[in-house]
């Protein structure tokens, strides 16, 4: 029996050719990854209240034809929060959506210029949405703009997400961008040094 046949999956792994670089938890420090963490558990306990919200609305509906209307809202607002607060934490793991029909075959310094763009525009978009929400907050809180439910929610305290939620995806995306920015070129191959 040859060894490749025995050998478990993991070992059975073939190393990327090319292109090694991938930011992941494991390169930033213990700490930082421990407060990472427990920020995204906070916020699918905070996704979990916005799913057991709209269960109960469902269950005093049905069984005993009593609903308020912020019931509709809350697990909406909880679901929007929830998702946008750790959409900074995921992309230093590389759990966004991406295609990588091009950078797949690509080598050394071209990959390199590809994936530095790549968190460039990652960046921008990250500070241009900062920024319009940042506007757009202000706006809502100076008209005094609120949601006319049977309690009153000031339209700001929902939408406040979107410029705190952006201003940590933007200091991820620069750390992601000095991550790339490190990369050597060996031999034709591009290789991460994480130090």
């Amino acid at each position: 029996m040859d060894k490749e046949n025995t050998m478990t999956g993991k070992e059975r792994q073939e190393p990327d050719e090319g292109y090694t670089h991938q930011t992941s938890l494991y390169t930033v420090s213990p700490r930082l990854r421990k407060i990472i963490h427990v920020w995204i558990t906070f916020w699918a306990c905070v996704f979990f209240l916005g799913v057991s919200i709209n269960f109960i609305e469902i269950v005093t509906r049905v069984f005993f034809s009593a609903s308020i209307d912020l019931m509709y809202d809350l697990p909406v607002w909880c679901t929007i929060w929830s998702t946008l607060m750790v959409t900074g934490p995921i992309l230093i793991d590389n759990e966004h959506v991406s295609i990588d029909a091009i950078t797949t075959h690509l080598r050394g310094t071209a990959k390199k210029v590809i994936l530095i763009l790549n968190a460039l525009i990652t960046l921008a978009f990250g500070i241009i949405i900062t920024i319009s929400g940042y506007i757009a907050v202000t706006q809502l809180y100076q008209f005094g703009t609120t949601y006319p439910r049977s309690i009153p929610i000031f339209t700001w305290c929902v939408e406040i997400c979107v410029p705190i939620s952006m201003f940590i995806f933007s200091c991820f995306a620069f750390y992601d961008l000095c991550k790339k920015s490190q990369l050597k070129r060996t031999s034709g191959v591009v290789i991460a040094e994480f130090k």
